[in-house]
């Protein structure tokens, strides 16, 4: 079963007052970055052999095009 386990969390308020949850951040400007190093999650249920992945996807607009890629770091075991 494939799933996504986001590392980032951040917790506000929506619109009509109740705790909402995003995973994204924005960045003006002609660059940007962003680094992970060390961290830990868990992924419960699982009985056997299991494998992850790290992503980011990047979402540029300018003002001649809207633009989205998403980038993939290397499979790693989770036991």
């Amino acid at each position: 079963e494939a799933k996504n386990v986001p590392i980032l969390d951040i917790e506000y308020t929506d619109d009509y007052g109740a705790e909402a949850h995003k995973s994204s951040f924005k960045f003006t400007g002609k660059s940007g970055g962003f680094t992970y190093s060390d961290e830990t999650f868990g992924v419960s249920g699982c009985a056997g052999y299991a494998q992850a992945r790290s992503y980011a996807k990047v979402t540029v607009s300018t003002a001649s095009v809207d633009g989205t890629v998403t980038l993939w770091g290397q499979p790693f075991s989770l036991g």
